[in-house]
This record gives structure tokens, C-alpha cells and sequence, in this order.
């Protein structure tokens, strides 16, 4: 043999894990439609929730200045 008589030669063998690594698509297109179908539905309903305040104080505001040229 190839090691001298007072030496020990040993060998370990650690089977290491496998690991498997799986790629998934975390935010997929229908995921990302939703996410900008959100976001305009969201500024486009204020926008129109402004409009129609705007609409509705206008109009009160020329309602009552009507109403008041009308009593004197």
C-alpha cells in the first residue's frame, strides 16, 4: 500500500443535498392587468367623484342665488 504502517488513512463521504431550484413567474400578466385596471379605476373615480361634487356645489350655489334675487 501506498501509506506508511503507523498512519491511518480514512475516507468520509457526506452525500450532500440536492437542491432544485424552480423558477415561477411571481406576477403574471393577468396579475399585472388587474394591478393597472386597479390603480385607473381608482384615480378615474375620484376624478369623476370631483367632477360631480363640482357639479352638484355649482349648481346648489345658482339655485340659491336664484332663490334669493326671486324674494327681493
Amino acid at each position: 500500500s501506498d501509506t506508511a504502517p503507523n498512519v491511518a488513512k480514512f475516507e468520509v463521504n457526506l452525500p450532500f443535498p440536492i437542491e432544485k431550484l424552480i423558477r415561477e413567474q411571481v406576477f403574471g400578466f393577468i396579475d399585472f392587468l388587474a394591478a393597472i385596471g386597479g390603480a385607473a379605476g381608482l384615480i378615474l373615480g375620484a376624478s369623476i367623484l370631483s367632477f360631480v361634487e363640482f357639479f352638484y356645489f355649482a349648481t346648489l350655489r345658482c339655485f340659491c342665488f336664484y332663490k334669493q334675487q326671486s324674494f327681493q
